[in-house]
């Protein structure tokens, strides 16, 4: 019978084991890049720059445009009725009187149908390096939106990894309250042995009984939360989600944060938030180039080739052509767009200038807080010993009826709360090496 008990729970076992989804770290990350939507966002602001730029660069070319115009008249533009003419005959020189040659009246009657086409192309010779400048602009907008991908890859992976971890910290703590579960269910078990017996009193019992719904609750609320965080991740790495998904992180052991050392200044280059600030600066010198250039003539060469037919008459003509405009009422009001272009530059400077010594002091103050909570590990693993021995203690205690069942039940609730100490520690290291690898730009992917 037992051995049949056995075949039945190792059949039950593995039948679970073949329906859980174990994912890892990896995969959730690989899922991330690949579906997350800041980054599908960050990915068509890009291509969206990428057109911007071709579109840019067709202004080193001639514009070309072409027309047609047919018009159809209800009657002749020209309508006129030419008079009868009497011109006056003479012969060898002298006037015959009263003979006249007489010229008929004549109707004259033209374009009813008027049919114009053209095609006209315009070259822009010199825009005050407008056209150059722009096309700077938007390949500047290319690199801008690429780093500022790159950045949103990081925030994403930072972002499930910190989610990762959180569920692994509460599937931690569930192995803690299995464990202390089955302490309370022996303890359960002696306690109403010995109530039976008339040893002990029934406020005993009940004591442990109460801890017992205690945990209880624990459990749902832990349970709870790891189901939400689940949801979260999978919504956040665009995995879709079933209660079989299982993650198979561990707390495991950590490296140091000497080993994780990188100097500030050094990681500051490689901020993309520094290199987005770089090239806001570069941007607004461009933006102070184009405003001079707005102010500067331009010259265009156009050729102009056109037909006109008037009814039966068909004629072709090209006409080429040179444009200069001097933009002259513009250029005191375009003296102090130039300045403020100019004060926009030193602003981005300034603030570049800001931002990377608030990265340096960011870095460090990252750092030290990953080192204080390198320390507080080492204290938790002390005060987990401490705790564990207690436990031992008080049990020989109990056993040899010297420690009462409040004493145990105190004992064993320390324990639990140093083990759940150490797993928040380790989860609070892992999430706070996280931090640093990203203010630093090591973040691994």
């Amino acid at each position: 019978m037992k051995i049949l008990k056995y075949i039945i729970l190792f059949s039950f076992m593995g039948y679970l084991s073949a329906q859980a989804q174990v994912i890892s770290l990896d995969e959730f990350k690989t899922a991330a890049l690949k579906h997350n939507h800041k980054i599908k966002e960050a990915h068509f602001k890009l291509k969206s720059a990428e057109e911007q730029q071709k579109e840019t660069y067709t202004n080193f070319f001639p514009k070309v445009n072409a027309g047609f115009t047919s018009v159809r008249l209800n009657k002749d533009l020209i309508d006129i009725q030419i008079p009868e003419l009497k011109l006056p005959v003479s012969q060898g020189g002298t006037v015959i009187p009263n003979q006249f040659a007489v010229l008929p009246g004549l109707p004259v009657q033209a374009i009813k149908e008027i049919d114009f086409g053209y095609l006209n192309a315009v070259l822009p010779v010199y825009m005050g390096g407008q056209i150059r400048n722009g096309n700077k602009l938007t390949k500047m907008l290319i690199d801008i939106n690429s780093t500022a991908l790159q950045l949103t890859e990081d925030q994403t992976i930072l972002q499930t990894e910190k989610l990762y971890w959180q569920i692994v910290s509460f599937n931690e703590k569930c192995k803690t309250l299995d464990s202390y579960e089955k302490l309370l269910h022996q303890l359960n078990t002696d306690v109403s042995n010995s109530f039976e017996a008339g040893l002990i009193n029934k406020s005993d019992v009940l004591k442990v009984q109460l801890e017992q719904n205690k945990l209880s609750a624990q459990k749902l609320q832990l349970n709870n939360a790891i189901e939400i965080l689940t949801m979260t991740l999978c919504q956040f790495t665009g995995i879709t989600y079933n209660k079989q998904i299982r993650l198979n992180g561990k707390l495991q052991e950590l490296v140091t944060p000497q080993q994780l050392y990188t100097t500030p200044e050094e990681a500051v280059n490689r901020r993309k938030e520094y290199q987005l600030l770089q090239k806001g600066v570069e941007v607004a010198q461009l933006q102070h180039k184009l405003t001079k250039g707005s102010l500067m003539p331009s010259l265009a060469l156009g050729v102009n080739n056109f037909h006109l037919k008037m009814d039966n008459n068909d004629k072709m003509y090209t006409a080429t052509y040179l444009t200069l405009s001097v933009p002259l009422s513009n250029w005191w009001a375009g003296s102090h767009q130039l300045k403020q272009s100019k004060y926009q530059t030193s602003i981005a400077k300034n603030n570049l200038d800001e931002k990377a010594q608030l990265m340096v002091l960011q870095i460090n103050n990252s750092f030290q807080n990953l080192t204080l909570v390198h320390k507080q590990i080492n204290v938790a693993n002390s005060g987990l010993e401490t705790a564990e021995e207690n436990l031992k203690v008080v049990t020989n205690n109990f056993k040899a009826g010297i420690a009462n069942t409040s004493d145990l039940l105190e004992a064993q609730a320390e324990h639990q709360k140093a083990q759940d100490n150490l797993i928040d520690v380790k989860t609070k290291y892992i999430l706070q090496k996280n931090d640093y690898l990203f203010s630093v730009s090591n973040l691994s992917r």
